[in-house]
């Protein structure tokens, strides 16, 4: 029985990464904040003359529920193939799915230049920004965020100077789940590891030769 690779797939989805997770923050945010956007950390679209959101991937380690990478199945592909001589046969091949969860920290970032109105401005974008996420959990959930928390709210102690301008910065953090998963074919993950054992002997050897050949001294002719 033909097994449908996609199909198996599906039956482990991704949940929505961060990256993923931020463009749609940022979609719905800006559609009611037009004056205020939101962006990647040190995207070239950065304008410090205005209030800003910026966005970037503070930590990411593995989930304490899975701490390293976990085989979830292991099944058959079957692939009919007729060859050059007319004959079918059928290739039976050994799929593995893997997935490895993690913990993402995500930084948003409210930038307000002092002219501007600086902490106070700040701090009123910070309260309007966090009714924001509580307002759309439903929505980022239905779109693939799973266990999303709030982190913690925190700010600058001092005026950070940025392209000449004075600007206040306050941070808030979230924590987002995410998985990644992956389907190999178990011939080509044995054939790497075949052709990586190869790479790493004829490294050793090639080592030891080095090795062996700089202890020999060319003294010049000179005998003593």
């Amino acid at each position: 029985m033909t097994v449908d690779f996609y199909a198996k797939l599906r039956q482990h989805p991704e949940s929505m990464e961060y990256v993923k997770f931020c463009n749609a923050i940022q979609i719905i945010w800006e559609k009611s904040h037009p004056d205020i956007p939101i962006m990647a950390l040190g995207s070239k679209l950065f304008d410090n003359n205005k209030p800003i959101i910026t966005f970037h991937l503070q930590r990411r380690e593995p989930a304490a529920s899975t701490p390293k990478p976990r085989v979830l199945e292991s099944f058959s592909d079957s692939t009919t193939i007729t060859n050059l001589q007319g004959v079918t046969v059928i290739q039976n091949e050994e799929i593995q799915t893997s997935r490895m969860d993690f913990d993402n920290t995500i930084v948003f970032t409210v930038h307000v230049p002092v002219e501007k109105g600086g902490g106070e401005i700040a701090d009123k974008i910070c309260e309007e920004f966090e009714r924001f996420m509580i307002e759309h959990v439903t929505v980022f959930m239905k779109l693939g965020a799973k266990n999303l928390r709030y982190g913690i709210r925190f700010y600058d102690d001092n005026l950070l100077k940025e392209f000449s301008q004075n600007s206040v910065r306050r941070f808030i953090s979230y924590t987002l789940y995410t998985q990644i998963v992956t389907q190999t074919k178990l011939p080509i993950l044995q054939q790497v590891e075949v052709e990586t054992r190869i790479g790493l002997d004829a490294l050793e050897k090639i080592s030891t030769t080095e090795t062996h050949t700089s202890d020999e001294v060319d003294w010049g002719g000179i005998v003593e």
